[in-house]
C-alpha cells in the first residue's frame, strides 16, 4: 500500500506541475498582448495613458510601468548597439595603424 500511495502522490505532483506549467504560458501570453496593446495605442495612435488604461480595462500605473519599460529596453539596445559600433571602430583604426 505505501508504494501504491507513493506512486498516486508522484502523479499527483507531475499533474500539477504541468498545470502550472500551463498556466504560467498563459499569463505571459496575456501579459504580452497587453503590452503589444499598449504600445500600439502609444508609439502608433499616440493615445494618452488616461486613454489606453480605459481602452484596455487596466490600471493607468499598469500602462505607465509598460511604457516605462519599453522606453528602458529601447534606451538599453540603443546602447549597446553603439558600444558595439565603438569597439567594431576601434578594432578598425587599430587596424589601420598597423
Amino acid at each position: 500500500m505505501c508504494n501504491l500511495s507513493e506512486g498516486i502522490e508522484e502523479r499527483g505532483i507531475e499533474k500539477g506541475i504541468e498545470k502550472g506549467i500551463e498556466k504560467g504560458i498563459e499569463k505571459g501570453i496575456e501579459k504580452g498582448i497587453v503590452k503589444g496593446k499598449v504600445e500600439l495605442y502609444y508609439n502608433e495612435m499616440h493615445l494618452s495613458e488616461k486613454e489606453i488604461s480605459e481602452k484596455l480595462g487596466i490600471k493607468e500605473s499598469e500602462v505607465k510601468d509598460i511604457i516605462a519599460g519599453t522606453v528602458d529596453s529601447a534606451l538599453s539596445k540603443a546602447s549597446k548597439e553603439n558600444d558595439n559600433r565603438d569597439s567594431d571602430t576601434i578594432t578598425m583604426d587599430s587596424f589601420m595603424d598597423v
